[in-house]
């Protein structure tokens, strides 16, 4: 590799100091100014899909790209291979700073052509402006880095930053302190769904749902703490206690009714934890839970951030006697090259698929297509986010073996899947 295809990177250190140099040396100007972070959001994917040489030389093609559309003025840091900072100076108005957005997505989203590849960079770019919200460097940087996370938080391609960013971030970080001390509150509880066995009608599993009732902001929805326990340290320590809870309250239930398994989703960060691997094999032998009653549900897109290092993951979890399933399986449809080579048990269809499920619309060519794959590779198809009995019928029609969802049962605690397990084997 050649030294002049690596970008030269810059600290923030000398991004501050550059920033400020240029404030003090223009303070007295009454232009407004602007700052872009921009990253390339599927970096890694590239990297590992097409190699860390390429990897390079795509970034650098991607710099000097954008580069090119800059005016003299205008300053360029790269910060790291995936992470650039843009000075726009001056600016007349925030629609300056869009045109300029406009521009840096489109020279990217046409592809850049590597050893006669076309690969595509995905930018996400968060974006401040001088002197409206911030009005040194350091704080330039700070709500330039808030604004990019709140933009990859959100899905979304770019953001400006808003004052409310700080409030969040702060609440962010309180609510992740609480967390860890929560969990030895005994805050937090488990919920079980059931689901149904749609050739023999009778409740055949469960999926484990955390649940936080915080003694100072009430409930808070797992969609907001999950992702919060993802960014810091907390993950291992829910993750663990989920697992012991769920193992020690199903264990007695297990007993009587052997065939029910139980669900549990797994972090996609400790999928690169071996020591949790580990753990899960000591929590097993703890709770005497028979290890093939044991799922563990792992998003179909962290399974694609990084194949041959997940098989290798969910070989030794295997090995442990565990199952493993594929959840909200077709919202990327990037694992059906993979189905062969993937060590895994069932598929669980997105609930997004299911509904308004009609004979002959896209949605049945879908879940159609999925449960014959599956079938073929000899894996158990479930269906989320069933909540009619039209859905029930249509499902069992396509061959989805088990149904999760409203219209079977809401999440209950585990007292209740008694009552529950009782009523179908009574249907």
């Amino acid at each position: 590799m050649n030294p002049e295809n690596i970008p030269a990177h810059s600290s923030r250190l000398e991004l501050i100091q550059n920033l400020d140099r240029r404030l003090n040396i223009n303070a007295r100007q009454a232009f407004k100014k602007s700052l872009l972070l921009v990253e390339i959001n599927n970096f890694l994917t590239i990297d590992k899909q097409y190699g860390v040489a390429t990897g390079i030389r795509f970034c650098s093609k991607v710099v000097t790209n954008l580069k090119s559309i800059l005016r003299n003025d205008d300053l360029f840091f790269v910060l790291q291979e995936n992470r650039i900072a843009i000075f726009l100076d001056p600016i007349a108005s925030e629609d300056i700073v869009l045109l300029a957005i406009d521009k840096l997505i489109r020279i990217t989203d046409e592809g850049l052509c590597i050893d006669k590849t076309k690969i595509k960079a995905r930018l996400k770019i968060g974006a401040v402006i001088f002197p409206d919200t911030a009005n040194t460097g350091t704080r330039l940087l700070q709500c330039a880095e808030k604004a990019l996370e709140y933009t990859i938080d959100r899905g979304q391609t770019y953001s400006f930053f808003d004052p409310s960013f700080d409030q969040a971030f702060e609440k962010e970080y309180l609510l992740a302190e609480d967390l860890a001390e929560s969990i030895k509150r005994n805050e937090l509880f488990l919920l079980y769904q059931p689901q149904l066995c749609l050739q023999t009608q009778s409740i055949s599993g469960f999926e484990v749902l955390a649940r936080w009732h915080n003694h100072k902001h009430g409930f808070i929805s797992p969609e907001i703490f999950f992702p919060i326990a993802e960014k810091t340290d907390t993950t291992r320590v829910l993750s663990e206690w989920v697992v012991n809870t769920a193992l020690r309250q199903s264990r007695e239930l297990l007993e009587q009714h052997p065939d029910i398994s139980v669900s549990i989703n797994v972090s996609s960060s400790l999928l690169d934890d071996y020591q949790f691997v580990e753990f899960i094999g000591r929590a097993i032998k703890l709770w005497s839970i028979p290890a093939s009653n044991l799922v563990l549900e792992i998003t179909e897109s962290v399974m694609m951030n990084n194949v041959d290092h997940t098989i290798g993951i969910l070989n030794t979890l295997k090995n442990i006697g565990a199952k493993i399933s594929i959840d909200d399986f077709g919202t990327g449809f990037s694992s059906l090259n993979y189905l062969n080579r993937l060590p895994i048990d069932e598929l669980k269809i997105d609930k997004s698929f299911l509904m308004g499920l009609s004979v002959g619309s896209e949605n049945w060519n879908i879940v159609q297509l999925v449960a014959d794959l599956a079938h073929r590779f000899k894996l158990e198809v479930v269906g989320e986010g069933v909540e009619s009995e039209a859905i029930l019928t249509n499902i069992k029609k396509l061959g989805v073996n088990r149904a999760q969802g409203y219209q079977i049962g809401k999440a209950m605690p585990i007292n209740d899947l008694i009552s529950i397990i009782e009523k179908y084997k009574n249907h």
